[in-house]
């Protein structure tokens, strides 16, 4: 129940954990992770380039870097998706994440929306193309930046086969192939997925699958519905 510091175990940006080891970035950010075993001893290990933070995804260990997306195989870390890949798709500023059809698609604040797709080995155009496994991940516009219907990106959720996207044009549906707006009450915020179909969060309330609006009239502590989520029997607002 004491808390002890540990050697080297200064200035540490971000942590995470995989099996019995610690990896720990520095602060601020530099080429190397510090790992830590069982027994608190403390070894360096060199990454491609700077790095912002590190992270787990089931047992892969991911490292944010500089130049992109790295992981660490069989004790040396590999960049898997470049930075140089979300060229053309704005600052890349992410707004919000979701996995639709097996993908992940990636919402931007600054943009429309993309999907994580491994890249194509040489010779072929498609990323839907045969894939080497060891081949790096690439990211491929769904909608253009200046999509009319979706821009500045704040939520996303599959529901009924269908992405749900809230953003500050609005909420709307993308089926795969198109962008199809949902009529409601200006910027979008917030989606949650209830009995009865998807609810989403308004600058002006909460618009519930039956189209009815809830405001602060109706009970609510604001109206800007900046967070849902569903519970057994209800519906919890975050304003």
């Amino acid at each position: 129940g004491v808390l002890r510091p540990v050697q080297n175990g200064a200035n540490v940006g971000s942590i995470a954990a995989q099996g019995d080891r610690l990896f720990a970035t520095a602060d601020p950010p530099d080429a190397s992770l510090r790992r830590l075993d069982a027994a608190l001893a403390f070894q360096t290990e060199q990454v491609p380039s700077a790095v912002r933070r590190v992270f787990t995804v089931g047992d892969r260990l991911l490292a944010d870097t500089a130049l992109g997306l790295a992981e660490r195989s069989k004790g040396t870390w590999r960049l898997v998706s470049g930075r140089g890949a979300a060229e053309g798709l704005g600052n890349a500023h992410v707004g919000a994440l979701a996995r639709y059809r097996d993908r992940l698609v990636v919402g931007f604040f600054d943009g429309g929306l993309a999907e994580l797709v491994p890249a194509p080995l040489p010779g072929l155009d498609a990323p839907s193309g045969k894939v080497n496994a060891e081949a790096p991940m690439m990211l491929r516009a769904l909608t253009g930046p200046g999509s009319s219907q979706v821009w500045a990106v704040n939520a996303l959720l599959d529901a009924g086969g269908v992405l749900h996207v809230a953003s500050l044009r609005g909420a709307a549906r993308f089926d795969g192939s198109k962008v199809t707006a949902v009529e409601g009450s200006g910027a979008a915020f917030s989606l949650a997925r209830t009995r009865s179909g998807v609810a989403i969060g308004h600058g002006e309330g909460v618009l519930l699958p039956d189209r009815k609006l809830l405001s602060a009239f109706h009970g609510l502590p604001g109206n800007q519905a900046v967070a849902l989520a569903a519970v057994e029997g209800g519906l919890l607002v975050g304003t």
